[in-house]
């Protein structure tokens, strides 16, 4: 498997192609009561792969199908990883859902007569922003008279929005799929360390030798993408977890650095801009003053971003600390010391004796 042609898609459909991955999707993430009503032991996929109306292939879709009651329900996954949205989902999961039951009827796994099965569409979904467009395909259909709506098409897919997971249900997950939503909302190393190992220990068994390597490769490719640090073959880290490791904590150094850098680089660069147009010794000075000023503010929002992310809601008088420190070389010592500390209490006394030495 080369890690280089490993896109994120081709990853989840790895992922998902897994049957404990799929039911932990449906259980831990899918509130609906018909939930629980499913036969896990008679979960099993199928082909993924419908003819369109032009003959093109889609086969990156995920189905399974599974018990439910006296009948199978069909579960279609469509991965959509793209930072733009497609107002006309609904309708696409409307013909997929089409073609999906013809192929059935096709098969001859449905006959005349005979009732077509339930499908479960849903969107796996993980761009930046919230996802806006309408889940049921009736309301891209024109207000028509009460007598013609009966004709129009009204189906709604369920939408998996990764971003806008709760919480609440990430902390209740108890399958697979909580720990891939929460490696890609990982903020830091340690986390991320602790979510591999731990991982990897529930895919003890011979028969998760496919799912372990897609979650080296897809960790790998994560890491390559936040920093350009990182860079390793899957090879190097399946054959030792430790170098994974090392890898994960250069990424998060890198990441931490550019974004204590970046505002510093900003001012500089602005600084130089002003100097030469003003040519004059006051610009130049004046710019790296500035410079010097945007880098520092630059740190302590990266700073308090990720105290945030690592605290969940932090004390206000910890932001009045730090917008008061007034030192560059203080800022970066208390982001390193959050990499180290392992309590708010203990960060909380650290915070304090900078403040102090203001």
């Amino acid at each position: 498997m080369d890690v280089d042609n490993f896109p994120h898609d081709a990853a989840y459909k790895a992922f998902f192609s897994n049957p404990d991955m799929m039911r932990s999707l449906l259980q831990d993430f899918v509130p609906e009561d018909f939930i629980r009503d499913f036969n896990f032991d008679t979960l099993e996929k199928c082909s993924g792969s419908y003819t369109t109306v032009d003959l093109r292939q889609r086969h990156d879709d995920i189905v399974w199908r599974v018990r439910w009651k006296d009948t199978w329900c069909y579960i279609y996954i469509l991965l959509e990883f793209q930072n733009t949205q497609d107002y006309w989902m609904a309708l696409r999961i409307a013909t997929y859902t089409g073609l999906l039951w013809q192929e059935l009827v096709n098969e001859n796994q449905v006959k005349a007569g005979e009732k077509l099965p339930p499908v479960l569409p849903i969107v796996l979904y993980n761009g930046q922003n919230p996802w806006n467009a309408p889940l049921n395909v009736g309301e891209l259909v024109a207000p028509v008279h009460s007598k013609l709506a009966k004709y129009q098409l009204d189906q709604e897919y369920f939408l998996l929005d990764e971003g806008r997971i709760s919480q609440f249900l990430l902390e209740n997950a108890k399958g697979g799929a909580g720990y891939l939503f929460r490696f890609e909302r990982a903020k830091d190393a340690e986390s991320v360390i602790a979510l591999y190992h731990d991982f990897m220990n529930r895919l003890s068994d011979e028969k998760y030798e496919i799912l372990r390597r897609s979650t080296r490769a897809w960790l790998v490719k994560l890491m390559e993408r936040r920093s350009l640090a990182v860079s390793s073959s899957v090879d190097e880290a399946e054959e030792d977890d430790v170098v994974l490791e090392q890898k994960f904590r250069q990424w998060e150094q890198e990441f931490i650095k550019k974004g204590m850098l970046a505002g510093e680089e900003k001012g500089r660069q602005e600084g130089r801009l002003e100097g030469r147009q003003e040519g004059r010794q006051e610009g130049r000075q004046e710019g790296r003053r500035e410079g010097r000023a945007e880098g520092l503010r630059t740190q302590k929002t990266t700073l308090l971003e990720m105290l945030s992310d690592r605290f969940d809601a932090i004390p206000a008088e910890w932001k009045e600390m730090i917008t008061c420190i007034t030192d560059q070389s203080s800022v970066s010592r208390l982001t390193r010391a959050l990499l180290k500390v392992r309590s708010a209490d203990e960060y909380a006394a650290i915070l304090a004796q900078e403040a102090k030495s203001q």
